[in-house]
């Protein structure tokens, strides 16, 4: 592909990542867009339990690509800090390849806003505890159990520790600590070549 080429396709593609207040038009068109691709989690706000994650003091955050959300995840709080990446699904995936599973927007572009929120919203966050948990029996989209063996694959570059399985609102799954330190290294290094 050219550089020109290269250029135009920039000017013409807006994305930007932006927290969710409340319900948008285009919101509910992406609950529709993942419901016709068997995404159950997030075929509906009910499904994705949009108005729960804010109950409980979480929020989320979704991605555009000219106004048309692509990418949505929450946060909300749990043991003792913090599940980030909940609920999350996306319709497109950044282009390009990773080892450090930086193709997912939620993973690149919602997590440090994400660990931005928590650090803003904890009583301690000198001791931030961030948890992403991923579903290793139950397969709502077809997606999950494959995001499960990346986990797998960040562990050992360390990004992750896997604490085990865990219920999780009666679902089984595994629960990961994020090295926040380690990930926001990580992530200034994409910062710094996409310069």
């Amino acid at each position: 592909m050219s550089l020109q080429f290269q250029a135009q396709l920039k000017r013409l593609s807006k994305i930007e990542t932006k927290q969710l207040t409340g319900v948008t038009p285009e919101l509910e068109q992406f609950c529709k867009d993942c419901s016709a691709l068997g995404y159950h989690n997030n075929s509906s706000i009910k499904a994705m339990k949009f108005d729960w994650c804010i109950q409980e003091g979480g929020a989320w955050w979704a991605t555009r690509n000219n106004n048309k959300i692509i990418a949505v995840t929450g946060i909300h709080p749990w043991l003792n800090g913090w599940r980030a990446l909940f609920r999350g699904a996306q319709i497109s995936s950044r282009a390009g390849l990773s080892k450090h599973h930086m193709t997912s927007w939620g993973f690149h572009s919602h997590l440090p806003l994400q660990i931005e929120y928590a650090r803003q919203n904890e009583k301690y966050p000198e001791n931030l505890s961030i948890y992403i948990t991923t579903n290793t029996e139950t397969d709502n989209s077809g997606k999950m159990l494959r995001i499960n063996k990346t986990f797998n694959l960040l562990q050992r570059q360390g990004l992750v520790d896997n604490l085990g399985r865990a219920e999780a609102y009666g679902v089984v799954q595994n629960v990961w600590l994020l090295d926040v330190k380690r990930y926001t290294e990580i992530r200034q290094t994409y910062d710094r070549s996409s310069k």
